[in-house]
């Protein structure tokens, strides 16, 4: 049986992925001192990609919806991601990563050009 092996940029990603994901819950785990249920990263880039907007919201077991600042390893990660983009053949120009305090993940891209522009976003948008 043969087995086919992912291409090295799919491999790359992966582990952007991944560390994005290991920074943002480390952020979470010291930034916000109440139980919570999810976390939720989201960013968005315009069509050209010379400029992102994205939020960083935590939801409590119980309470108000919290809003947390990213630290510098979170900014960096979603930068060598977004590097990515044009990798694909057809580029996304939105990814939402949702975590668990159990750890499951889940990652959702938008392949809308015109997302950064919704005013759902736009109007919450935190940083």
């Amino acid at each position: 049986m043969q087995t086919t092996q992912a291409p090295k940029e799919l491999e790359v990603f992966g582990q952007l992925q991944r560390n994005l994901g290991e920074a943002t819950a480390q952020l979470v785990a010291t930034a916000v001192r109440t139980p919570w249920k999810e976390l939720s990263l989201e960013m968005r880039t315009s069509p050209d990609g010379t400029s992102r907007g994205m939020k960083l919201r935590v939801t409590p077991v119980s309470g108000a919806l919290i809003a947390v600042r990213p630290t510098r390893a979170v900014e960096v990660a979603l930068h060598n991601i977004c590097e990515m983009r044009s990798t694909f053949t057809a580029p996304w120009y939105g990814m939402k990563l949702t975590i668990t305090s159990q750890g499951q993940c889940k990652v959702e891209f938008n392949y809308e050009p015109e997302c950064k522009k919704e005013p759902a976003f736009r109007d919450s948008q935190e940083f």
